[in-house]
């Protein structure tokens, strides 16, 4: 199964990243995690995605990575397509 937790300021407080950890029901190191970095211009520059992918590596994820989904603004064309 999969699950989604979407926030708009992360793991802000403890009580926020502890409900997030209670979800989990796995090996948290053999889970994959995605931020999505779409809305920033500096993409996985941003210093808010950094401590997004800091907070995942502390509890113990292992495999991080950066998705932007959308369309090119030049092209059009899907930026990931599924």
């Amino acid at each position: 199964m999969s699950g989604l937790l979407l926030t708009s300021c992360g793991f802000y407080t403890e009580d926020i990243k502890n409900q997030f950890l209670d979800f989990i029901d796995r090996d948290i190191s053999q889970l994959k995690v995605s931020i999505i970095t779409t809305a920033s211009p500096m993409k996985e520059n941003n210093r808010y995605a950094q401590r997004a992918m800091q907070n995942f590596k502390d509890m113990g994820f292992q495999h991080i990575n950066f998705v932007e989904r959308g369309k090119d603004s030049g092209t059009g064309q899907d930026l990931n397509p599924l």
